[in-house]
């Protein structure tokens, strides 16, 4: 459920749903209840779906290039993150994870 808030120049209409955060102004009440039930509706049908298209696999791949290097024990992490590339897991798209 979405909230507005009676602003100067108008009514500002802001959801949050699912980790999605949206605001907008609007001139009147009715604009933005209608605004709020129509991005509500596009969060839950997946159109701002915030999550990139890539598998586990890159993910973890790019963790032990940036992340890894930085910490005490980021070779045995290179490792753990090496074998762990061999595993089904690794080739599944992060949407996919649950």
């Amino acid at each position: 459920m979405g909230t507005i808030r009676k602003k100067n120049n108008g009514y500002e209409a802001a959801v949050f749903k699912m980790g999605i955060r949206k605001s907008r102004t609007f001139r009147t009440k009715a604009e933005a209840n209608m605004w709020i039930a129509e991005t509500e509706k596009e969060i839950l049908s997946g159109k701002f779906n915030t999550i990139p298209d890539k598998t586990f696999g890159d993910l973890m791949d790019r963790y032990g290039k940036q992340v890894s290097p930085t910490k005490r024990s980021g070779s045995f992490e290179l490792k753990r993150f090496s074998k762990l590339s061999e595993d089904e897991i690794s080739k599944i798209k992060l949407s996919e994870l649950n």
